[in-house]
């Protein structure tokens, strides 16, 4: 994968990816398995996605953004964030945030994020 990397910090394993959004969340957009860190652009449109991982129980990861972009599971109809499902549902990410996400079943990612003034707040449900 294009900027994947891995590194060790003191015996703390953490894989990294830059994912750039895009029309359909695929390609660059597409966070690949295995991926705990993520710094994410999204290639001048607001508008486009990234998409997490497969699912895999327990799976954890943060996303790094100073650009807005939507949010979506590989397969939004049957895997939601946040409960929320459907056909191309999407979670809208704002710039400037940190968003984390844990893959709790086989159907739902838990994602929330801290703004740019340190705010948690649960992701918007997916719609």
């Amino acid at each position: 994968w294009a900027g994947a990397g891995f590194f060790n910090c003191n015996s703390l394993n953490v894989n990294y990816y830059s994912a750039v959004a895009t029309d359909d969340g695929l390609t660059t957009g597409a966070i690949p398995p295995g991926q705990s860190l993520i710094s994410a652009t999204n290639d001048g449109d607001a508008n486009h996605i990234i998409t997490l991982p497969v699912f895999a129980a327990g799976r954890t990861l943060r996303i790094f953004t100073t650009q807005a972009f939507e949010l979506r599971t590989p397969d939004p109809d049957n895997i939601g964030i946040n409960g929320g499902t459907g056909s191309g549902a999407e979670s809208a990410i704002a710039a400037s945030t940190i968003v984390d996400c844990s893959c709790m079943t086989t159907t739902n990612w838990v994602c929330t994020q801290i703004s740019n003034v340190g705010a948690t707040t649960a992701v918007q449900v997916a719609a």
